[in-house]
């Protein structure tokens, strides 16, 4: 951009009309975001869990065997930890939803030769952008003139210290998301929304899966290594008895009953009120 141009460019930046049709091709700056999750699928999730299914197998074996004190027991364990488990991941989507609708940032802009403040979500490429120290740069772009700007990258690239920008022997690229730390500055902008750096990172993480915690991972192990023990034991016992020459009716509810109390059914909502306390 020649000189005359640039100041030209800065002292008028883009016309509305320019604007809106930035805007009606390339759409609102704003970040890929996911669908947001219904409280059934909240509720539903609860049960993914392979102690709770160790668990209800228990329950339904007690029930055939006509136990109806121990199914009631188990069952009653297994709404309460359901229960505290929706409740906890319900309020804080809810908490997470509130925070984000109280989040309304802003860009002050340069448009047909006045300066103005527009939501950040009608910025679009080509607006002229002022940066100040404190705020966040609210598109990818270039630096057109700078006064002692320095800006935190730490969010894209994880470096602590302070970045130089301008064009006077700093970086002249800048990116969303990153922050003013000193100085000011003109931004001319180049990509928003999903076509900036911020935006390809977010729409990356988007299409890997929802990946399990350690927690989660930790729990799955340990109830499948339990289901083995609990298994071999009780076809041990199952087996010596029958040996014995005990009644096979005898020895198959004695085997069904030390299962049933081999299982922690109290782990789970002991874990879920960890959480909750946590």
């Amino acid at each position: 951009m020649a000189d005359n141009d640039r100041s030209t460019f800065m002292a008028s930046g883009l016309s509305d009309e320019e604007a809106a049709a930035q805007l009606n091709l390339f759409g609102p700056n704003v970040l890929p975001a996911a669908k947001g999750r219904s409280a059934l699928s909240i509720l539903l999730d609860q049960f993914k869990n392979p102690l709770i299914y160790i668990i209800l197998t228990a329950a339904a074996i007690s029930l055939l065997m006509g136990e109806y004190g121990d199914f009631a027991i188990i069952m009653v364990v297994v709404a309460i930890d359901v229960l505290l488990g929706f409740v906890q991941e319900f309020q804080a989507h809810r908490t997470y939803k509130a925070l984000k609708g109280m989040m309304k940032m802003t860009a002050t802009v340069v448009r047909g030769g006045s300066r103005r403040e527009i939501d950040i979500s009608e910025l679009v490429p080509g607006d002229l952008a002022i940066l100040n120290a404190g705020e966040k740069i609210p598109g990818d772009g270039e630096i057109l003139s700078s006064t002692k700007l320095s800006v935190d990258e730490a969010i894209l690239t994880g470096e602590s210290e302070p970045v130089s920008k301008g064009t006077a022997g700093g970086q002249i690229q800048a990116f969303m998301g990153t922050t003013v730390v000193t100085g000011r500055g003109f931004l001319k902008v180049i990509s928003t929304g999903a076509g900036t750096e911020l935006g390809k990172i977010a729409a990356s993480q988007q299409e890997t899966g929802r990946e399990e915690t350690p927690l989660q991972i930790r729990l799955k192990r340990f109830s499948r290594t339990l289901t083995y023990i609990v298994a071999g034991v009780t076809l041990s016992i199952l087996v010596v008895g029958l040996m014995s020459g005990r009644p096979i009716l005898e020895m198959l509810r004695i085997s069904i009953v030390l299962a049933i109390a081999a299982v922690p059914e109290g782990l789970p909502i002991a874990v879920t009120i960890i959480q909750v306390i946590g």
